[in-house]
């Protein structure tokens, strides 16, 4: 009977480790073909509190922040300037291709000046192991350097990074690691905020005498998505609509084109069209816009976009001076919005 733990133990000790999950598994096998393992990054650099004031007495820092690989100059992104604030919110999403397992990620924040070299305010460092696989959200303390003497917290900076997807480019290929990402970058889902603010200068279809003016509503959609399409509230009897309308669209994949409708409402006949324009992919930096388009039949809408993960509060859409497509039309950038609320 003695025999018997014995070869149970036995028997535990031969017994195989436990698999490896799945991204470790395509890491052993990718590593093994000899090939490169690339990830692609979705980074939210959402806002950051009680910065160091470099700007006193004359005023507060004007901070911005950068987010790159290190050593990898094209892995780099800036977010805009706000202006005399110790606690900015910034809300502006990026992707950065190419991030490998040995990369890190690095966030330094910097106070804006006109005359003299921007004044660093802080650093922080996100690792392969605080991404992979499952994200990352949440704040970081900032400090003055990188390392183990970083010395002293000097704010926090929130972000969020997500994995969107990795790939694998053979050392002969390495190069091709571009044309990669290009071709699977259309497709990846992202949930939109969309705001319609309003209109100015639309046209009258309801000239006849006793009739008023138009009755404008506004439909938004991706071609040939018809279950994304959103719609406005109706505003009765104005060419210069307010409808302040925000509502998250599904089904949204980077490089899909937006296209905004504008038409009057009528009760005995079709709804006249008062004006279209349409938005294309890559006018949409990361999902972000901000600013006024102008209509086919004449007229201007003012909309703002933004992924989902930048939430609603803040201006956290990009300006944009694209031009978007309905005739000639043009696209000229907007001010800041403040949640539903017209710039």
């Amino acid at each position: 009977e003695a025999a018997k733990p014995a070869a149970k133990e036995r028997k535990a000790a031969a017994s195989p480790p436990a698999p490896p999950s799945p991204v470790a598994a395509r890491q052993i096998q990718v590593e093994g073909s000899g090939k490169f393992l690339y990830h692609v990054l979705r980074v939210a650099i959402l806002g950051a509190k009680d910065l160091r004031n470099a700007d006193a007495p004359i005023g507060k820092s004007d901070p911005y922040c950068i987010c790159e690989i290190p050593g990898k100059p094209s892995a780099k992104f800036r977010t805009k300037t706000v202006t005399d604030s110790l606690d900015p919110y910034w809300g502006e999403l990026f992707e950065l291709d190419g991030f490998e397992n040995s990369d890190t990620l690095l966030l330094t924040v910097f106070d804006k000046d006109t005359l003299t070299a921007d004044d660093k305010l802080g650093q922080a460092v996100l690792k392969k192991d605080d991404i992979i696989p499952s994200g990352f959200r949440g704040e970081l303390e900032l400090r003055e350097k990188i390392g183990s003497k970083g010395g002293k917290g000097v704010g926090m900076l929130e972000v969020q990074v997500k994995l969107v997807r990795s790939y694998a480019v053979g050392v002969k290929n390495k190069a091709t690691a571009r044309e990669v990402k290009a071709s699977e970058e259309a497709g990846i889902p992202v949930d939109l905020n969309i705001t319609i603010y309003g209109a100015s200068n639309l046209k009258n279809t309801d000239w006849a005498p006793g009739t008023g003016k138009s009755d404008p509503y506004c439909i938004v959609e991706v071609p040939g998505k018809p279950k994304t399409e959103l719609r406005t509230p109706t505003v009765n009897d104005n060419l210069n609509p307010k409808w302040n309308f925000t509502s998250k669209m599904a089904g949204y994949s980077l490089g899909d084109s937006l296209l905004f409708q504008v038409y009057d409402k009528d009760h005995f006949k079709k709804d006249d069209v008062l004006g279209r324009v349409t938005l294309d992919g890559d006018q949409l930096a990361g999902g972000s816009y901000l600013g006024d388009l102008k209509l086919s039949h004449g007229g201007t809408l003012k909309v703002r976009i933004c992924p989902d993960e930048c939430g609603l509060s803040g201006s956290n859409a990009q300006e944009s001076t694209a031009v978007a497509k309905g005739g000639s039309n043009g696209v000229k950038g907007g001010g800041e919005a403040e949640a539903a609320k017209e710039p």
